[in-house]
């Protein structure tokens, strides 16, 4: 769910958060259920074109991470179509604009854990790898098509040039690890094989 979100004076930004937002209202009061949202244009949620600096902090849980926006083609807010025989960490696919792209759950992918140290450790263990909310981050890739499951948007901010480093940046005078989505990739390819 979309809390505490603070976004630059970018008015793009600021109607995607806003659709976000009433997306996610109207799933909750449908008790999860995606049937009904005719009224909510989930499909244009596209990423504005911005600064190459620019980043998004989301959250997995309670782990945050920052990737830059021009490795993003959109955020969605839609349903989860199940497939069988995958891997625990594919969640099924989702429709963008008639395009099928796998959802991972990083949560539940091997040794794919955030280097945030603000994680709450005392969840249950089956409640580590669930992530309520159905809000995903697709992925601007050539190679593949996916997206992750993502808990909250945080915000789309610019850091200044010292705060970047090759695997984090520092946020709220902390480092926040830079999303590595090339990790995905290797699992997908190892589980599934290359096509």
């Amino acid at each position: 769910m979309l809390e505490q979100t603070e976004f630059s004076n970018t008015p793009g930004l600021l109607k995607i958060a806003e659709r976000i937002k009433e997306a996610q209202k109207k799933i909750e009061e449908n008790d999860g259920s995606l049937q009904n949202l005719s009224d909510v244009d989930l499909d244009s949620l596209s990423i504005p074109a911005m600064n190459s600096d620019t980043y998004l902090i989301f959250s997995i849980r309670e782990s945050r991470f920052a990737i830059n926006t021009s490795k993003l083609l959109q955020i969605s807010v839609t349903k989860v179509f199940s497939l069988p025989f995958v891997p625990e960490y594919i969640e099924g696919v989702i429709n963008v604009h008639g395009t099928p792209f796998t959802v991972v759950n990083t949560l539940k992918l091997e040794n794919f854990e955030s280097k945030d140290k603000n994680s709450d450790s005392e969840n249950s263990d089956e409640n580590k790898t669930e992530l309520s909310g159905s809000t995903f981050l697709v992925l601007n890739r050539k190679d593949d098509q996916f997206c992750i499951h993502i808990a909250n948007i945080e915000l789309f901010f610019e850091p200044e040039e010292e705060d970047i480093q090759e695997d984090k940046i520092r946020y709220k005078h902390r480092f926040v690890p830079i999303f590595d989505d090339e990790r995905i990739e290797d699992a997908l390819c190892r589980d599934l094989g290359r096509y």
